[in-house]
């Protein structure tokens, strides 16, 4: 996977040199074709003419997936997506108009991903990774539509103390759980969020248990495959909860990161339902102000760190 400052190269996968050509065209703020590409990627071999011959095919080939993939996000995110295709979808051309919040959502995501998350994660003073719980819990808040109810568990939530606190006030505001179980695990007080990120639930106005409620993680980068067993919603309750809820909660998980469609159901058989950049995009409508304008004030010193990093 590669990542900023580094480049794709011909074992990359498309999804990859699709995040590359975005940049690249995020950056320069022009467009980017298929022959740009070829010389900045390095795609072509200067050895020997059958090799040649060889790496321009095998290249030609990844361009083609790379750029089917820009198709689809295209298609996937509508005028939500902040680029265009053009010249029978073999250029790529910045989308320049301006006030569009799924546009500035959809850049952050992208160097969310491509950027050394642990490392670069910090623009402005403002925690990318922290931000992006936030910007989750509105996409998921979203998506269980009217009158639903979030809470964010994870590290991005200064205001609701320890471990045991952060169980309290979850299980008061979902009518379920009766409070934090009291435990003799030895690392008890150290504990974060044990994986879970953000909650959301659908609440009836009787206020009594039995709705649906969902758990949520939320991963930047692109080591993600790793972690979309982590969260376990039901050993969660078990380990942490004095009754588990009526119902089982569902698993989500959140990334800043694309899915090949032919990988698609393989990852969402065991990280449950899937928010990947596309589904993000789609549900950060109601982003409040301030979380707005931290999002935009992060992607603006990224973009202009990922120009120097490329220089």
């Amino acid at each position: 996977m590669f990542k900023i400052p580094e480049t794709p190269n011909v074992n990359s996968k498309s999804n990859e040199i699709a995040d590359f050509i975005e940049i690249e065209a995020l950056i320069n703020k022009t467009s980017v074709s298929r022959q740009d590409l070829l010389s900045s990627l390095g795609l072509l071999g200067d050895d020997f003419i059958d090799e040649r011959e060889d790496d321009e095919d095998k290249s030609n080939l990844l361009l083609d997936e790379a750029f089917n993939e820009l198709l689809l996000r295209k298609k996937y995110c509508g005028d939500a997506y902040p680029f265009e295709l053009k010249y029978n979808q073999n250029v790529l051309e910045l989308d320049i108009r301006k006030g569009n919040i799924k546009h500035e959502t959809y850049k952050f995501l992208l160097f969310a991903t491509r950027l050394n998350m642990k490392k670069d994660k910090t623009q402005k003073g403002i925690d990318g990774t922290l931000l992006f719980e936030e910007i989750s819990s509105v996409s998921l808040k979203s998506y269980f539509g009217k009158d639903a109810s979030t809470y964010i568990f994870g590290t991005s939530n200064k205001n609701s103390g320890r471990f045991k606190e952060k169980i309290d006030h979850l299980t008061k505001s979902l009518n379920e759980g009766f409070g934090c179980q009291q435990s003799t695990y030895s690392n008890f007080n150290q504990l974060k969020d044990d994986k879970l990120d953000v909650v959301a639930w659908k609440p009836f106005k009787d206020e009594r248990g039995g709705q649906i409620i969902g758990f949520a993680q939320c991963k930047t980068g692109t080591n993600w495959e790793s972690s979309i067993t982590q969260l376990q919603p039901v050993s969660f309750c078990n380990r942490w909860f004095n009754k588990s809820p009526i119902h089982k909660p569902i698993k989500f998980f959140f990334l800043a990161d694309t899915i090949l469609k032919s990988n698609w159901i393989h990852h969402s058989s065991d990280a449950g339902i899937i928010f990947d950049r596309i589904r993000v995009v789609e549900h950060c409508s109601e982003l409040s102000d301030e979380v707005k304008s931290r999002m935009i004030s992060w992607n603006e010193s990224a973009e202009e760190f990922v120009k120097n990093q490329y220089q």
